[in-house]
Order: structure tokens, then C-alpha cells, then sequence
């Protein structure tokens, strides 16, 4: 996945900066390894997910804008499936239920802000200083030996990650 997220030059502000375009490279797919999405720029895709022995099934996304084809894709042919419902936070309601299995219903959408929302550059920003620092290692003793990490992430800023991330149910 390629960084169309944020460019360097909008991180001049931050502390730490300037980054590399490597350095923010890494760390937009940190981040949106860790929503489970690319989160922005809006696009259209076709994803493919796994059945549900429920009515919803959950799609790779937290800002759905267009659902334009659902298709049951379990068998030799892909068959149009109707009566479904989509909601923003990205998933798909299905009275009739779903196709059971893995990597069998497939859906034509458009998703994702239009532009990166604010509130993650600092975020982003933070994950490219912590990349640049040498060792996670903040300190470490010799006598009874102890290591101390650098913290990594604010709170702050772990949960304006986070509020970005897909629900795990695992």
C-alpha cells in the first residue's frame, strides 16, 4: 500500500521533524497496519471478506461512503446477492443472511476520508520520531542489570489511533 496519507511536508511542525519521506512512509503503513485500513485518501476497491452465520458481515473500513455490488463468490460464479443494507462504520446487513466461509462475499465500495483528518498527524509525526530514534532502549544499568524502554506512543495518542482501527473480535 502506498503512502498517499501524508506527505513530509505537512510534519514540519512536529517535533523531531524533518522526516524523510522514508521515515513517514513507515510509519502511514505502521499506522494503518494497525487500523486494519488505509483510512485516506477516499477510494474505490473491491473488497472480499469472510461469510457470517449472522446477518452482518464486517468490511475493511470505518468510513464506507458506497456500496455499489455485493456478490456471493463461493462458487465457480459469482452470483449478485440483494436486500442488504450497508452502514457507515462499514458493515453489511443482510436479512437473508450470508454465504458461509471464508473470502466468499466480495463488495464493490468507495471508503475512506477524503483527506487525512488532523487529528492524525501528531500521530504519525510521533511513530516517525520514534523510528528515527537509534534503540528503543531509553536506559540500561550494569550492576543487577535493568533495562528501561522509551515509551513509545502517548495515550493521547494511542487512542486517536485506536479510534481509527477496525474492532478486533479474535
Amino acid at each position: 500500500m502506498s503512502n498517499d496519507l501524508v506527505d513530509p511536508s505537512e510534519l514540519t511542525s512536529y517535533p523531531g521533524a524533518p522526516f524523510t519521506q522514508q521515515a513517514v512512509d513507515g510509519a502511514v503503513w505502521a499506522l494503518r497496519r494497525r487500523a486494519g485500513w488505509h483510512i485516506a485518501p477516499s477510494k474505490n476497491e473491491t473488497v472480499t471478506v469472510d461469510g457470517s452465520d449472522t446477518r452482518l458481515v464486517v468490511l475493511p473500513t470505518l468510513q464506507l461512503t458506497a456500496v455499489s455490488e455485493v456478490r456471493d463468490v463461493s462458487g465457480s460464479a459469482p452470483v449478485v446477492l440483494h436486500n442488504w443494507s450497508a452502514a457507515r462504520a462499514g458493515m453489511l446487513r443482510r436479512a437473508a443472511g450470508w454465504p458461509r466461509g471464508f473470502q466468499v462475499v466480495a463488495a464493490d465500495i468507495t471508503h475512506g476520508y477524503d483527506e487525512t483528518p488532523p487529528d492524525l498527524f501528531p500521530v504519525i509525526a510521533a511513530i516517525c520520531k520514534l523510528m528515527a530514534d537509534d534503540s528503543d532502549v531509553a536506559q540500561e544499568s550494569l550492576g543487577a542489570w535493568s533495562t528501561t524502554l522509551r515509551d513509545s506512543l502517548t495515550a493521547e495518542q494511542k487512542e486517536t489511533a485506536d479510534s481509527y482501527a477496525i474492532p478486533r473480535f479474535a
